[in-house]
């Protein structure tokens, strides 16, 4: 589907403040290199040098020429290209798009965009800044009808309606569900990595939260005798709206070989922590009751029910850990980091890489264990500076690589 006018330029305007997401900087690179009218692409460039240098004294410059520089540039990214080369390409044209900024800003040097390249100093200038924490939320929501509506750039307001069932967009940015229909029409929310958590509200009244890297699919409104939504991956978190006639079913995906299963709801509030990168699928209950019934690797088909505090974990057998951390697993809704007292460093990092948007590398063995809390609104360096503090492991940031050291 081609992207609208708006899109385009709020894919821009995120990249060029460094606060574009992984897959927003592809879909933006897919679109210099498939778009067939570029005026949208000129215009935000000319509108950058206006706000940006109008104060400064140059001389007339050649738009056409720097723009086909630019996109020529862009373009020549092969498609087999690793995903460090197309950012490194990327980050090349958000410098030529900011055009004198970064000339301006370097002690003085001058230089024109007629060049085939940057001047190397300026291109490390600009890869070596900090990793903001998500500013805005840059879920997806796809309808039945296969419609993507991304939320980020919707106003307040409807969204869609779908057979009498409304969609919303509160002030807040919450999403919710009201009305009834005759058939189960299927919605799929996605949040992707370096995204705000997003929360919703069915129309049964159910109340669920997505973290960074979540996927939920579920139907606009129930119909039938069961209420049954699945997560896709990712980690969710649950209220679920009493009603002792429809049973709420969770679905659980297919993990490392384990067919997954379900988790039968007998009016809760619990969290599902079912990451691909993650070595279990986890179900945590906070208040209530649920009912798993759940099929491992082996392919033993295995069930509990939980009570609160209980944690179940599923790989290649079903454990259930009594008395867990809820705080602790928690901690993401509550817009903190808890990493208890004893995380490896892979479980530390893979949080931080949902929640900054960031590919993390590993130069050496690290086999210190790492505990704390910190807000997530903070930088990357400040929970990396928390960790260093540790004596253990060291930080190097390149754009949004981030390389950890013994």
């Amino acid at each position: 589907m081609p992207l609208s006018r708006e899109r385009i330029i709020y894919l821009l305007e995120a990249y060029t403040s460094q606060k574009a997401t992984l897959q927003e900087e592809k879909e933006l690179l897919e679109w210099v290199q498939d778009a067939q009218d570029d005026m949208v692409l000129k215009e935000y460039v000319q509108n950058l040098w206006n706000r940006h240098c109008s104060e400064q004294t140059f001389n007339q410059v050649d738009w056409d020429r720097i723009f086909d520089t630019i996109v020529s540039q862009s373009r020549n990214v092969p498609a087999s290209a690793p995903p460090r080369a197309k950012r490194l390409f990327m980050r090349w044209y958000q410098a030529a798009a900011a055009v004198a900024v970064l000339a301006i800003l370097s002690a003085g040097a001058y230089f024109t965009f007629f060049k085939k390249s940057i001047d190397p100093s300026l291109a490390d200038a600009a890869l070596f800044q900090d990793i903001k924490a998500p500013q805005t939320n840059r879920a997806t929501l796809t309808l039945s009808n296969g419609q993507s509506i991304y939320l980020d750039s919707m106003a307040k307001g409807a969204l869609a309606d779908q057979a009498g069932v409304n969609v919303l967009k509160l002030t807040d940015g919450r999403i919710i569900y009201k009305g009834s229909a005759s058939e189960e029409l299927y919605n799929i929310l996605t949040n992707p990595r370096g995204s705000k958590v997003i929360d919703m509200i069915l129309a049964d009244g159910t109340h669920i939260w997505l973290n960074s890297g979540s996927s939920i699919r579920y139907p606009a409104a129930f119909v039938g005798n069961e209420r049954k939504v699945s997560v896709v991956g990712g980690e969710v978190y649950f209220e679920v709206a009493h009603d002792a006639k429809r049973p709420f079913k969770v679905m659980l995906p297919s993990f490392k070989g384990a067919r997954g299963g379900e988790i039968q709801v007998l009016g809760t509030r619990f969290n599902v922590n079912a990451y691909d990168d993650e070595n279990e699928i986890k179900t945590t209950l906070l208040e209530g009751s649920v009912l798993l019934n759940l099929s491992s690797s082996s392919g033993i088909k295995q069930g509990a029910r939980l009570k609160p505090g209980q944690q179940a974990r599923l790989a290649e057998k079903l454990m259930i850990a009594d008395d867990e951390n809820v705080e602790e697993v928690m901690a993401w809704k509550n817009d903190r980091f808890d990493f208890g007292e004893k995380a490896d460093i892979a479980t530390v990092m893979r949080q931080l890489s949902r929640w900054y948007d960031i590919e993390v590398r590993y130069a050496g063995k690290i086999s210190s264990h790492f505990g704390g809390a910190i807000s997530r609104q903070v930088d990357v360096s400040a929970v990396l500076k928390l960790l260093e503090a540790t004596g253990g492991v060291k930080f190097r940031i390149e754009g949004r690589i981030v390389t950890v050291m013994p």
